[in-house]
């Protein structure tokens, strides 16, 4: 696919505007169906993966410049808890950008600072999708279903009673359902398989790949 193919499909799926909506890969990736022909979708989902890791190559390079090597990805200040972001937020924020089209991309390119200029209020807002997530069908189990799996894993990693658990789904990941007991607060990920089981991941409140504590496997 041409540079100048993919970026027509980008301008049509208008990213920029519907990435603030609830629904925002729904409607986006509808928008992609209409705008590709069928051929076209295997190479256009190639080309902005493609896209992507430009981009992180060029953004990583800079920093890990600026910043005497370091491999995480300094933020302004008060934007993360610890003032880096980790590889699956730079994630989100490289497909975001893929997902503003052509002037923003080259933008950023040109310039990494412009990252978070870009992405620094994707990153505060909440229940917002990836651009990427316009190539997966929604898979998430009901809330009421991960919940119940979410306290299974809890009961058989920690052998705590249901009764002293409070769990809600979490604001900002629909696959994810915050866990308190005993003063204690973690997040568990739930993430459904093909063949009727789900890999349930019991993360620390700090979350990231470090926080992880468990992998259970429940059938659903």
């Amino acid at each position: 696919m041409t540079e100048k193919r993919f970026w027509e499909i980008v301008r049509k799926i208008n990213w920029s505007r519907y990435w603030k909506f609830e629904k925002n890969c729904d409607i986006c990736r509808q928008r992609m169906l209409r705008a590709c022909t069928q051929d076209e979708l295997k190479e256009f989902e190639d080309t902005a993966s493609d896209m992507c890791s430009k981009l992180e190559e060029r953004i990583k390079d800079y920093y890990q410049t600026v910043s005497n090597g370091k491999f995480d990805i300094m933020c302004p200040k008060g934007l993360a808890p610890h003032g880096y972001i980790g590889d699956n937020t730079l994630n989100d924020g490289l497909w975001h950008i893929v997902g503003k089209g052509k002037s923003v991309y080259d933008k950023v390119m040109k310039n990494p600072d412009e990252f978070w200029k870009v992405f620094g209020n994707v990153y505060r807002m909440v229940a917002t999708e990836c651009f990427q997530f316009i190539f997966f069908e929604d898979k998430s189990l009901p809330e009421d279903k991960q919940i119940q799996l979410a306290l299974a894993a809890i009961r058989k990693q920690f052998g705590v009673d249901e009764n002293t658990i409070v769990a809600k789904m979490d604001k900002m990941d629909k696959n994810m359902v915050d866990i308190t007991f005993d003063d204690k607060h973690y997040k568990v990920m739930v993430w459904p398989e093909e063949d009727g089981y789900a890999n349930v991941q019991i993360y620390k409140p700090t979350f990231g790949l470090d926080g992880l504590i468990c992998t259970i496997v429940l059938k659903i």
